[in-house]
């Protein structure tokens, strides 16, 4: 179960060290787009979306069984609860000023993303890849969100971070 999660992260860390060149030999460059006032046509859909998920989400929480990060096996909700999440939290909203090199793992009902985004100011710089998780992985058990996470914490051994 972990290893194919491994190998994803390793195939990552060899893409990351190669760099992206331009046919005029300079680093490639993504800036993210500043659109102050920009008005979401899906603002009644994302409403819509955000209410169904709240309404799901308390039914998770009253299913749930008790989830420890320390734990060899996490438990998925409880049977009832039809959408399976870990919660996670926002501590802050970014503003346009943060700097630095960040490793981004999404793991979703049948892909699993990687990114390794480097932020300088409102300038990104993004490279990352969609994994498809095989079917075995996806319907097993909430162990697999475990496995996840032991081997993300391992990043440092394949190639991330000096």
């Amino acid at each position: 179960m972990g290893s194919f999660f491994k190998q994803v992260l390793h195939n990552q860390s060899r893409e990351l060290r190669m760099s992206k060149k331009s046919k005029r030999g300079q680093e490639q460059k993504r800036e993210v787009p500043n659109a102050p006032g920009t008005v979401s046509i899906f603002d009644d859909v994302l409403g819509s979306i955000t209410s169904l998920f709240t309404s799901n989400n308390a039914e998770n929480v009253s299913n749930r069984k008790k989830v420890r990060p320390n734990d060899d096996q996490l438990e998925a909700s409880g049977d009832k609860a039809s959408l399976k999440m870990l919660p996670t939290y926002v501590r802050a909203v970014p503003n346009g000023e943060e700097n630095g090199e960040f490793l981004a793992l999404d793991l979703g009902g049948s892909h699993f993303r990687v990114l390794f985004i480097k932020l300088n100011g409102r300038e990104a710089e993004m490279t990352g890849k969609i994994y498809h998780v095989p079917e075995n992985l996806r319907k097993g058990s909430g162990t697999t969100v475990s496995a996840v996470t032991q081997t993300s914490m391992k990043v440092q051994k394949v190639g991330y971070k000096d």
